[in-house]
């Protein structure tokens, strides 16, 4: 079953009204390779993961070589180049131009969604904070790990809160001991993005947990997906 929220938005001067998928959560390559073992259970996870890489790495390959690559049913892979030229005689500069590459979801994969579908409408009216996007700066990634000592940021819905109020706070818990937990000092704050310095923590994986109050009497809470904490970072 998919979860939708109908979300108010303003167009053009005009409020229209948008459907939006409410994400059960965002899985890394080793939640997805958990998965994939439970379906097969023939297949090792070290003869899967080794599979993983090698994909990634051969299409990677490919595309820097001009091809585009389609896993039929599922999706198609193509180098794309941005930036704009002033005529016919420019060259690329890596100054103006940059490549990167795009995915396309195959037709195939788009239809299957449809099949058997069944659709939950859930409240959009709450005012709880959302933190979709937790972006390590180090790492390049999102929604997989945070590296001590270097910059984190958080992406998301109603993120501002106010530092100097005890009861409006930023905090990294443990996933396996909620009580063990690190607050997040000198943040940046919008509404939309939250960025800081993230702090040493003596634990491997955990949460980020904003509350605010939104000057009611009220505390409001918005919590992460889980992330791990870079190998070899974490504290003693």
């Amino acid at each position: 079953m998919l979860q939708y929220q109908i979300i108010e938005t303003v167009r053009s001067g005009q409020t229209q009204y948008v459907g939006r998928i409410k994400l059960v959560s965002c899985l890394d390559q080793e939640r997805l390779l958990d998965r994939m073992v439970e379906k097969n259970t023939s297949l090792r996870r070290e003869t899967l993961a080794a599979a993983l890489m090698l994909l990634k790495t051969t299409v990677a390959e490919l595309c820097r070589e001009g091809h585009a690559v389609r896993l039929d049913g599922f999706v198609r892979f193509c180098p794309v180049l941005g930036g704009s030229f002033t005529g016919h005689e420019d060259v690329f500069d890596r100054k103006r131009h940059n490549v990167g590459v795009a995915a396309t979801a195959a037709k195939a994969l788009r239809t299957s969604m449809q099949r058997k579908l069944s659709m939950h409408r859930v409240d959009s009216s709450n005012l709880d904070p959302e933190i979709t996007v937790v972006e390590d700066h180090e790492s390049g990634t999102r929604n997989a790990m945070v590296t001590p000592g270097q910059i984190v940021s958080l992406k998301g819905r109603r993120l501002k809160f106010d530092p100097k109020n005890p009861e409006e706070v930023l905090e990294f818990r443990n996933v396996e001991t909620p009580a063990q937990k690190a607050a997040i000092l000198k943040p940046v704050i919008s509404s939309t993005e939250v960025y800081f310095v993230m702090p040493p923590v003596p634990f491997r994986e955990g949460i980020f947990v904003l509350t605010r109050t939104l000057s009611t009497t009220r505390a409001r809470t918005g919590t992460s997906l889980p992330v791990r904490v870079a190998p070899g970072t974490a504290s003693v």
